[in-house]
């Protein structure tokens, strides 16, 4: 990993939440699950820290080599654009050691995201994969109604030229601060 880069908002939890960089950087290289798209855009990952908290990274892939039948993928270069400390019991249930990073996600965006879809025939979801609707340049991505209150962030990849979305979802800053607030601190 040649370099790791934040979006603003990621920068500000990563301020907020004092996590520190070299667990960021600890979670990129060395993993404990790991999930990408299947066109390597985006990367979610975890890593557990203790038997109760693990550091969550959702990051754009900004470089990368892949093998000639992109299979396998080394990552050069991310952008964070959220980090989050997690407990292994979550609003939504428990998170699992050694589950799969897809299953630990639909579990962190049931817990803290708000529900989504990309198609108005498509049921709604807190982490969203499928089909996308188009209205000219843009991908819509709706937000079920009335549910959307303060700070939120969108997640995921959304490949506008195929019609596809993959593992998108809203993560809600005001849903994630009511539960953390009554966390344990963070060692």
């Amino acid at each position: 990993m040649s370099a790791i880069h934040f979006t603003p908002e990621a920068e500000a939890l990563v301020t907020e939440l004092a996590i520190d960089r070299g667990a960021i950087e600890q979670t990129i290289r060395h993993p404990d699950a790991v999930l990408t798209d299947k066109q390597f855009e985006t990367l979610a990952c975890l890593r557990w820290l203790d038997a109760d908290r693990a550091l969550f990274l959702s990051c754009g892939i900004a470089a990368g080599l892949s093998t000639p039948d992109r299979q396998k993928l080394a990552i050069t270069e991310v952008v964070v654009r959220l980090a989050l400390w997690v407990g292994s019991t979550l609003p939504a249930g428990q998170l699992v050691r050694g589950a799969d990073m897809e299953t630990m996600l639909a579990l962190i965006a049931e817990s803290f995201g708000l529900p989504v879809r990309c198609h108005p025939e498509e049921p709604w979801s807190t982490l969203y994969s499928g089909p996308t609707a188009r209205y000219g340049p843009h991908t819509p991505f709706e937000v079920l109604h009335g549910t959307w209150r303060g700070d939120v962030l969108i997640c995921g990849c959304f490949r506008p030229n195929e019609n596809y979305a993959e593992y998108c979802w809203a993560f809600s800053l005001d849903k994630y601060r009511a539960w953390y607030q009554h966390q344990p601190p963070a060692v």
